[in-house]
């Protein structure tokens, strides 16, 4: 029996994927990620090595930006690499069936990329859109913090995507699309309130 664990243990019925046993049994895990994309479309992590404090602190330096003026969150608004500040009702989940945008706001960040580099001409790629931590100072440390999550989140991806590629049949547009964004950094991080 593997020891590769997906299951329903959160109150909410989210399928739960043991990263650290991951490790141990890739093909495994690689089966249970696709399980658990084809039946409930997404799953979360458990084990996965990113610190409780660093995950409290992350959710309360959102809370911080968050609660900022209007004024000084449209100064990130978000940019055409979809990096930034989206307002209340800007973004849609569902146009199809919603007539009113989402009732939250989202801060989405990728990995650092030059925009005068070759890589930044690439779409979604270029530097964040960040406040001004000068001008609100009530979010200074905010961009070194996000991006010190960021970078642990994108370790973690990783891992779960080298698994992920061990399963077969998996048609070839799920490799070609899949590198296209791991090469191009688009592991994005969004910090999302709800109103």
């Amino acid at each position: 029996m593997s020891s590769v664990r997906l299951s329903s243990e959160s109150s909410d019925g989210i399928p739960v994927l043991d990263l650290f046993a991951a490790k141990e049994d890739e093909c495994a895990a690689a089966a249970t990620i696709r399980q658990a994309c084809t039946t409930a479309g997404f799953f979360s992590v458990c084990n996965h090595g990113v610190s409780q404090d660093l995950i409290d602190s992350t959710f309360s330096k959102s809370r911080d930006f968050f609660r900022q003026p209007r004024k000084a969150k449209e100064s990130c608004r978000v940019d055409h690499n979809s990096r930034g500040w989206t307002p209340l009702g800007e973004e849609t989940l569902d146009p199809a069936t919603q007539s009113r945008g989402d009732t939250k706001e989202g801060f989405y960040i990728g990995r650092e990329v030059a925009a005068d580099s070759d890589e930044g001409q690439l779409p979604l790629q270029g530097p964040n859109n960040w406040p001004d931590e000068e001008r609100w100072p009530a979010l200074a440390g905010w961009r070194e913090h996000m991006m010190e999550y960021h970078t642990a989140l994108y370790c973690r991806v990783s891992c779960t995507c080298t698994a992920l590629f061990k399963v077969d049949p998996w048609p070839p547009y799920y490799y070609s699309h899949w590198s296209f964004c791991w090469r191009s950094g688009v592991a994005t991080l969004a910090s999302t309130f709800s109103a």
